[in-house]
């Protein structure tokens, strides 16, 4: 919950309540702001974006007042100002997210940080958060995309500058278009390589992590402590 005294504590109790009662993360719903206009107009228009690109339908997302398990949040990459999209990171994950209506006061102490670079960061924060639930384990789609996309522009430009050039007179050289068209070839080449390189990193963390999670969630213990049972057998026999 945020700290200026906007939230209510007592709707903890209520919020723990929906846990026990089968829900994962709990997500607050200010039906009634107490805010400026100039303050509620762009939280509307957030939390419409925002429900549009995570697919998770909140009237709220920005609501500080939250609850939800432990192991939830240990999962999620939290840094920076990604902690405004835990209903979203923990909806991508499967988790199930409900939104309760809770009190909301009139701010009466500190200052407010909404303003344009709020906004800049929270889009950039939007696009991050697309970027790891959409593609997060199949980078090569987003890059490969953008690279097919940028490789068919440079095609489409080339082969009419080829043509230009065979059926007239008129000079290709000097055109600002032949340099954009080799500069999208280029760039198509270089995030095909990105994706590439990004499912190697995927792939490899995803089979350097999948062995030690299931001996540890099978065997109840930590890794480490998982791989020394195993070995400990193997050990004793060779003795």
């Amino acid at each position: 919950m945020d700290g200026d005294l906007q939230d209510d504590p007592a709707e903890i109790r209520a919020l723990l309540q929906r846990l026990v009662n089968g829900a994962d993360l709990v997500s607050g719903y200010k039906a009634q702001r107490l805010d400026p206009l100039s303050k509620r107009l762009p939280s509307k228009v957030y939390n419409a974006a925002t429900s549009a690109v995570t697919g998770l339908k909140l009237n709220d997302h920005n609501c500080g007042l939250k609850a939800g398990w432990r192991h939830i949040f240990l999962r999620m990459p939290l840094y920076g100002e990604l902690h405004r999209y835990t209903a979203s990171l923990a909806h991508a994950d499967g988790y199930r997210v409900e939104e309760m209506e809770v009190r909301h006061r009139a701010r009466i102490h500190g200052r407010s940080k909404f303003g344009l670079e709020r906004y800049t960061r929270g889009a950039l924060d939007l696009l991050t958060v697309l970027t790891l639930t959409r593609y997060g384990r199949r980078p090569a789609h987003l890059f490969g995309g953008m690279g097919l996309l940028s490789g068919a522009f440079s095609a489409l430009a080339l082969v009419y500058l080829f043509f230009t050039w065979l059926f007239s007179d008129a000079p290709i050289g000097d055109r600002p278009l032949l340099i954009i068209a080799v500069m999208a070839g280029i760039m198509a080449v270089q995030l095909l390589c990105f994706g590439l390189l990004a499912e190697m990193l995927v792939h490899r963390r995803m089979a350097d992590d999948r062995p030690l999670s299931n001996v540890a969630e099978k065997i109840g213990i930590g890794a480490v402590d998982a791989c020394s049972e195993a070995a400990a057998p193997a050990a004793a026999d060779a003795a």
